[in-house]
């Protein structure tokens, strides 16, 4: 028998590691606000796991022994507290469950030669971290703006039987807006975006423009995927700041950079 720290901070995420632990192993979480003592356990109240190892700073429990029903049902409760829940904090608290209950945990050491390398692996860890965790809960979609095409058809159908001029204009700008995330990355990559777009609307749905490879190819079988959150979130976003931009009066935009910019340099100074 060996004591380890109960996950979590405070008593609510403490009592909520003790739920899933004991749903995950099939044993009995026992709380002391609740009337439980040490006298009234029992040995059917232990669950079981495959393996369960313990250090001086963790543990882990693989291959846990308790019902896969219930567990199927708890993970779904998560996902609709995920779901019904607008704040970040709490989201990322239930995805680091579901994800632990799923066996989809794991610890990353990362290292660097400077502090700043340290700190910039450590920026794109947490980001990849956050795509899979995203990936995990709603799965994932045809990457490179081919999924925001694919809502193209959607919209023209809205657009047809749209009779409000305010609504009608709203659906020209999101079809035109939807098309831009592709156009600027095979732009960005030096080819013609009219070209490009015309060759994957033959090619059909599911096809993209793989920009390594300068082919049209099916998005998924070539590995090139997004997020479905990650999409998601990012129009909710556009969109909510159009509207913002639609309630003021005066919006402030820079015009680029001036044609010719002064290079300062120690006891010089260079026109370009």
């Amino acid at each position: 028998m060996i004591a380890v720290q109960t996950p979590g901070f405070t008593k609510e995420e403490q009592a909520a590691a003790l739920e899933d632990l004991a749903i995950l192993t099939g044993g009995r979480p026992f709380i002391k606000v609740a009337g439980a003592t040490f006298e009234s356990i029992k040995v059917e109240h232990f669950g079981q796991a495959r393996r369960v190892w313990a250090d001086p700073r963790s543990f882990g429990i693989v291959g846990g022994k308790g019902d896969p029903r219930v567990l199927r049902q708890h993970i779904s409760t998560l996902r609709a507290a995920y779901n019904s829940t607008e704040d970040t904090v709490l989201q990322g608290k239930l995805l680091s469950r579901i994800g632990k209950l799923l066996g989809g945990s794991a610890t990353l050491w990362i290292g660097g030669s400077t502090e700043l390398e340290i700190n910039e692996r450590q920026e794109i860890a947490e980001r990849t971290s956050a795509a899979m965790r995203g990936a995990m809960m709603e799965g994932v979609i045809p990457g490179g703006g081919v999924a925001l095409l694919a809502c193209r058809p959607a919209l023209q159908q809205r657009l047809a039987q749209a009779t409000d001029t305010d609504e009608r204009a709203a659906y020209h700008i999101l079809l035109a807006a939807l098309a831009v995330p592709l156009q600027a990355l095979v732009s960005n990559a030096g080819y013609d975006p009219s070209e490009v777009m015309a060759q994957i609307k033959l090619a059909g749905p599911g096809y993209g423009f793989d920009v390594v490879s300068g082919q049209v190819v099916e998005m998924m079988l070539a590995g090139i995927c997004d997020a479905a959150v990650v999409q998601k979130t990012a129009i909710y976003n556009a969109i909510s700041s159009a509207a913002l931009a639609l309630t003021i009066d005066v919006l402030v935009h820079r015009n680029g950079q001036s044609e010719h910019a002064t290079v300062h340099t120690p006891g010089k100074r260079k026109r370009l």
